[in-house]
């Protein structure tokens, strides 16, 4: 991989969360010019949804975008087992309604694990709640929620392009 170049994601003060690349660029393909970018190979993604349908569909849209390192969890306490044991995650895609732990619950209670605090790893909501496709009560809703590290919302059904832009923001991952 001559002349590429590895993509990190930063933190607010530019600094790398991780020294991990979460994409390699590769330089423009001299015959054809097109710019070849292996995106996503690197970026592990936990998915927190107890709907084993919806969690298929997600898991097939990120290896749709390159993303093929993905963890599943059913519910906010497994997935607290899994950061445990494996606490290297870039980006959370988190259920908002989920029994026994609900997506706020799970999220407090990441804050509150010592070797997480400062990882800061971006939580993307998920939910069917249609309201919140209003761009203001999206807002309102992601007010209070910012504390506890969510990042963003996204509303069920959402496409691979829906959740391209919303890596794109919170997680600094532009798939190609």
């Amino acid at each position: 991989m001559r002349n590429s170049r590895a993509v990190y994601r930063l933190g607010r003060d530019n600094q790398r969360i991780t020294n991990r690349p979460i994409a390699v660029k590769m330089p423009a393909d001299p015959m054809y010019g097109v710019r070849e970018e292996i995106a996503g190979t690197m970026l592990k993604v936990l998915i927190v949804e107890d709907t084993a349908t919806f969690r298929l569909i997600v898991r097939r849209q990120l290896n749709a975008l390159g993303i093929n390192s993905v963890t599943t969890a059913v519910d906010g306490e497994e997935a607290l087992a899994l950061l445990q044991h494996e606490p290297d995650f870039d980006v959370i895609l988190c259920d908002w309604h989920m029994a026994p732990m609900d997506g706020f619950a799970f999220c407090a209670s990441v804050q509150k694990v010592p070797y997480l605090r400062g990882r800061n790893i971006p939580v993307i909501f998920m939910t069917g709640d249609t309201k919140l496709a209003d761009p203001e009560k999206r807002r309102r809703a992601l007010g209070p929620a910012h504390s506890l590290g969510i990042s963003d919302i996204l509303i069920k059904p959402f496409t691979v392009n829906d959740l391209r832009n919303v890596l794109a923001r919170c997680a600094g991952y532009i798939p190609y």
